[in-house]
């Protein structure tokens, strides 16, 4: 997919204005937009000029990440790459296991795509599609895609 300069500006712009005009962090609700804008504004040449599209995509994932809220975030509009939070509405955390380190489903949302599946908090991710997830990749996924998981127990 192919982003203009122009068209990487006018995201940004309609991103500044949804988070200052929509946006609530609920683990701080008196937050402070103006160091926020401020960083977006310093950014924004360099995301406007970055070298593809991927490298937009994640300067646009760092801005975002600054606001300090869990459930806050920029995808393709293909819907793939995206992590668990908001693709099978789980978390994720790293645990060390006998076989080393692993992914263990966190908070699991009740009645998301993961909980009706059948994953509960506390199994682990052993692998996605049949490739082996370990730490310190995080899992991605396709919003609305199938995948085939395996989930284990930790011993």
């Amino acid at each position: 997919m192919m982003l203009t300069e122009r068209d990487r500006l006018r995201i940004l712009r309609t991103i500044k204005h949804l988070v200052l005009q929509k946006h609530i962090n609920v683990a701080n609700p008196n937050q402070d937009y103006g160091n926020w804008a401020a960083l977006l504004d310093q950014c924004t040449p360099d995301l406007v000029g970055a070298e593809d599209v991927q490298a937009f995509e994640s300067g646009v994932r760092k801005i975002l990440a600054a606001l300090g809220s869990s459930h806050t975030a920029f995808f393709h509009a293909s819907g793939n790459d995206v992590p668990p939070v908001h693709a099978i509405n789980a978390t994720l955390r790293v645990v060390d296991t006998r076989n080393g380190k692993r992914w263990m489903f966190l908070d699991v949302i009740e009645d998301g795509v993961a909980h009706r599946a059948g994953i509960r908090p506390g199994e682990l991710l052993l692998s996605s599609d049949s490739v082996e997830t370990l730490p310190p990749d995080s899992p991605r996924f396709r919003i609305g895609g199938i995948h085939n998981l395996k989930v284990g127990k930790l011993n």
